[in-house]
């Protein structure tokens, strides 16, 4: 299995690292408002959003129309539940890719429904998406 880790934050990043420095070989892809900070990683995206109130539409934009970006992985992981996680989610259901949520069940969102796997801290975020219908 081929992974690619996305992520959008240093705080994302601090939290995925510890998987970094056990295999070196696992890619990255850091989606950022700005290239200056871009953080370290295998690819960089930069939303370009002229129009703040509509973040999610630039999200999604930017990372459709770069989708080969994931077609050499099987599995693309993302990170909570912010608008890049829900674009990057969108864009790998569509071509078929598994999508693992880390944060899941923190709360009610879409990527529940769009991933297969689900990474939770605790029972209660499990609680959660149970609620929802939603197991794996």
């Amino acid at each position: 299995m081929k992974l690619l880790i996305c992520y959008s934050s240093k705080w994302d990043f601090l939290q995925v690292s510890p998987l970094l420095a056990i295999d070196p070989t696992i890619h990255t892809l850091c989606v950022t408002m700005d290239e200056q900070n871009a953080l370290i990683s295998t690819h960089h995206l930069s939303i370009s959003n002229s129009n703040s109130s509509n973040l999610q539409n630039s999200c999604l934009t930017t990372i459709s129309k770069n989708d080969d970006l994931f077609s050499p992985y099987d599995s693309v992981l993302v990170l909570g539940d912010s608008p890049v996680a829900i674009a990057i989610a969108l864009t790998c259901s569509h071509l078929n890719k598994t999508v693992i949520h880390l944060h899941a069940g923190i709360s009610s969102s879409i990527l529940s429904k769009l991933a297969s796997v689900h990474l939770c801290y605790s029972p209660e975020h499990s609680n959660v998406l149970i609620g929802e219908g939603i197991n794996g």
